[in-house]
């Protein structure tokens, strides 16, 4: 089956796995379920499965501030020893292997389990609040095991038949990405997250945003195909994303403003 979310094309595939995986996943609050459709080139693999998923925004928002604390103590530590790093990993992993079992349909989980570390995996999904990179498969965090990118989309586009599936698979043309990296972040991880796209084509035009206000991201934002994010996210009081410096919600993205 054809992969309904073509994406970029790399100069070089050096050391990159061709082997590809989309999941295409549909979140409906009202029904309070989790809608799958894996897409592969192993036929075995390919169906839909549909999975319960939390039918109030307050259990997820309780789910964030869970994390949020976790994160909010772990990322202050710097450097922290073996020893304490070992301790955080395990208390995520926990957090990521409840997410895993609760929120993946068992035959997509065994799935998942058996992809080969290095697998290029795509998630095409409508929803916002899902920590697709800290799931926990019970041997690594997808986010860690494979090379693991997302295709959002704004609204609910499952498609039911052969007629709207081609329309929804063509490519397309990507001219221009703004990639976004926020304040508060290591230098070596900001600098890492600058160079992101260098491998990308020359023909398509990269405007790098590092700690920039809300306003330059506006005016950026003009015939961008693609915007990409390298930054800490808020909870109090208010949910934003830290594109700049500072921690004030008229300098950054409350999630609001981007809805």
């Amino acid at each position: 089956m054809e992969d309904p979310a073509v994406g970029l094309s790399l100069r070089s595939t050096k050391g990159i796995s061709t082997e590809k995986r989309t999941l295409h996943v549909s979140w409906s609050k009202r029904e309070a379920e989790l809608s799958y459709t894996i897409y592969s080139s192993n036929p075995e693999e390919e169906g839909e499965w549909v999975q319960p998923s939390p039918d109030k925004s307050e259990q997820i928002a309780n789910f964030w501030r869970k994390l949020n604390y976790i994160l909010g103590e772990t990322i202050p530590k710097g450097s922290p020893s073996q020893e304490t790093w070992e301790s955080i990993c395990i208390s995520l992993q926990g957090i990521g292997q409840s997410l895993f079992n609760s929120l993946i349909p068992s035959q997509v989980a065994d799935c998942i389990k058996e992809w080969e570390s290095g697998f290029s995996v795509r998630v095409s999904t409508n929803e916002q609040w899902i920590p697709w990179e800290l799931m926990y498969d019970g041997q690594n965090f997808l986010g860690d095991k494979f090379i693991f990118t997302r295709y959002p989309r704004l609204k609910d586009r499952r498609v039911s038949s052969d007629k709207n599936r081609s329309k929804y698979q063509r490519s397309k043309q990507v001219k221009k990405i703004v990639n976004v990296v926020g304040g508060n972040i290591g230098e070596q991880s900001a600098q890492k997250a600058s160079e992101l796209f260098i491998k990308i084509s020359e023909s398509i035009s990269i405007q790098l945003l590092r700690e920039q206000s809300i306003s330059k991201l506006t005016k950026a934002l003009d015939q961008a195909d693609i915007l990409h994010f390298t930054c800490h996210g808020h909870l109090d009081p208010i949910n934003l994303l830290q594109i700049s410096s500072g921690k004030s919600p008229i300098e950054n993205l409350c999630l609001d403003t981007a809805g």
